[in-house]
This record gives C-alpha cells, sequence and structure tokens, in this order.
C-alpha cells in the first residue's frame, strides 16, 4: 500500500508567492522612497505619513514569516507499507527531507482526526510516531473518503480491528 499526501506543497506556494509580493513592494517603497504614495493618486498632491507605509509592510512581512515557518513545518507525506508490514515513510519538507523506517512492532493504528475549519469540518488520517512526533498521511473534508484511508492502512499494517481505534 502507499499513500502520498502532498497538500503542504499548496501551501509552500502560496506562502512563497505571497513573499515574492512583500519583497517587490519592499523593492517598490525603497526605490521611490516613503513620501511618495499618494493617497488620492496623481489628482491631488496629498501623501500619507512618511512612517504609515513602512509600518503596514513591516506587519506584511512579519505575518509572511510567521506563516512561512508554520507552513514550512510541515511536510509532504510518501508512506509505504512494505510485505513485512513495516513503513517506510518519507517526510519531505520545503527545505529538507527524512526518511524512516519503522519496523511493524514500532507501529500504532492510524487514527481520523475531525478538526472544525469555519463552516465545515476537516479530516485526517493521523499517524502518532514512536517518539511523539505525527504525519498526516491523508487529509481532505471527505470524512468517508479519509476514513477509508484510515481503515485500509490500519488493516495493511496488521492492527487487530478490534483493538483499532474507530475510524
Amino acid at each position: 500500500m502507499k499513500l502520498t499526501n502532498r497538500l503542504p506543497a499548496f501551501g509552500w506556494l502560496m506562502s512563497l508567492l505571497f513573499l515574492a509580493v512583500c519583497v517587490t513592494f519592499s523593492y517598490l517603497l525603497w526605490r521611490d522612497g516613503v513620501g511618495s504614495v499618494a493617497v488620492y493618486g496623481e489628482d491631488r498632491p496629498e501623501t500619507y505619513p512618511p512612517w504609515l507605509m513602512p509600518l503596514v509592510l513591516a506587519a506584511f512581512w512579519l505575518v509572511e514569516l510567521g506563516v512561512l515557518g508554520h507552513l514550512t513545518a510541515m511536510p509532504c507525506v510518501r508512506a509505504e507499507v512494505l510485505a513485512d508490514r513495516s513503513l517506510h515513510l518519507h517526510l519531505r519538507y520545503l527545505w529538507r527531507s527524512r526518511d524512516l523506517h519503522l519496523s511493524a512492532e514500532e507501529l500504532t493504528a492510524a487514527v481520523l482526526v475531525r478538526e472544525e475549519s469555519g463552516d465545515w469540518p476537516y479530516f485526517y488520517v493521523r499517524l502518532v510516531l514512536a517518539d511523539g512526533s505525527e504525519v498526516n498521511l491523508a487529509e481532505g473534508s471527505e470524512q468517508a473518503r479519509c476514513a477509508a484511508i484510515c481503515a485500509e492502512f490500519n488493516a495493511a499494517i496488521g492492527q487487530d480491528s478490534a483493538a483499532m481505534p474507530k475510524c
């Protein structure tokens, strides 16, 4: 059985695009100066106070760096259950990657985690590793799909169905 979760890459891409926007506006502010940002366009000569635009841009930078730091901590996951019921995990972060091989004895059953996100729920098929870290094997807004993946994964690693958490 093979599973992939590439959804974190979408967050990386969106964050890097926003970072490019921050860099572009920083360059424009540096190039044109802080006193040349017109309030009403070229028709009226009033400008914003010279401290306002750098302050707004600094706020965007702080938010972007915080979001980028959070998103780069989430890996894209490739999981493969081998014939001996062991698991090979390849965790691909934005800046690095990590390979893990877990024997069948080290594995615990995956669980289906429901999180409320605004008006609708969001589901994760989550595997807790021996060191306490968590890996999202699959995720999405469809509970039936995530529950099926969770049950299939648990069966593939040989977890006793009576001992399995309810997916």
